[in-house]
């Protein structure tokens, strides 16, 4: 019976950060430009960059996509008003989804020596 190899844990962080950045960027259709449309835009970019750093070997992406998520995340319960969008809780969840990914998977790293 042949192995089936499944995808790791950078694997799947790689995935939820493309589809964050992917729709943060397709945001801009569906809001007035303004700076929060601008501020999405960039945050977009910016996952996709660290998309592409998840997709190696490097622990910098790892790391980044900790803090940026996190970061990203504190920023939106600053600012958010009494009731909460859904399109904004959708991305809070997604960022704290990816920064749990990325914090698993450089504990595993570090701590257990497994390489996803």
């Amino acid at each position: 019976m042949p192995l089936i190899q499944h995808p790791g844990l950078r694997s799947l962080a790689t995935v939820v950060a493309v589809a964050t950045g992917a729709a943060h960027i397709a945001s801009l259709w569906f809001r007035e430009l303004d700076t929060g449309a601008l501020a999405s835009l960039l945050q977009g970019t910016v996952y996709l960059f660290v998309a592409l750093g998840l997709g190696g070997r490097s622990r910098l992406s790892l790391y980044l996509g900790i803090v940026l998520p996190l970061s990203a995340a504190a920023l939106r319960l600053h600012y958010a008003t009494e009731d909460l969008a859904a399109a904004a809780f959708a991305a809070l969840l997604a960022d704290t989804v990816l920064a749990s990914l990325c914090t698993a998977v450089l504990w595993r790293r570090r701590n257990l020596g497994k390489e996803d």
